[in-house]
């Protein structure tokens, strides 16, 4: 929590509402606590969030909280799922191609 309030400071993002100058060890809790559902970060502490603890699971677990199938990867999945569905269309366009061949 220090780092984050830091990093707060640093990069002049507010984490608390009201008047609050830091991020308390109460509201922490209640944002990581799945029964409190009415304590959400702003979007700007979720990004802080993920910059301080170098990880996208709190975008990830919000971007399957949409219910779309959406998911947050990394570059290398990324690299990963692009290969895939490379694979996938040169696979189509062997068969277009046996298709055509065996037409002529």
């Amino acid at each position: 929590m220090d780092q984050l309030n830091a990093a707060a400071r640093r990069y002049g993002v507010r984490l608390a509402s009201g008047s609050a100058k830091e991020l308390g060890l109460a509201t922490f809790e209640k944002w990581l606590n799945p029964n409190e559902p009415e304590y959400v970060p702003s979007t700007r502490a979720l990004n802080l969030f993920c910059h301080v603890f170098q990880s996208p699971e709190p975008l990830d677990l919000l971007a399957r909280s949409h219910g779309l199938g959406w998911r947050v990867i990394d570059d290398e999945d990324f690299k990963l799922l692009e290969l895939a569905r490379m694979e996938r269309e040169i696979k189509a366009l062997r068969a277009r191609k046996r298709k055509i061949e065996a037409e002529l």
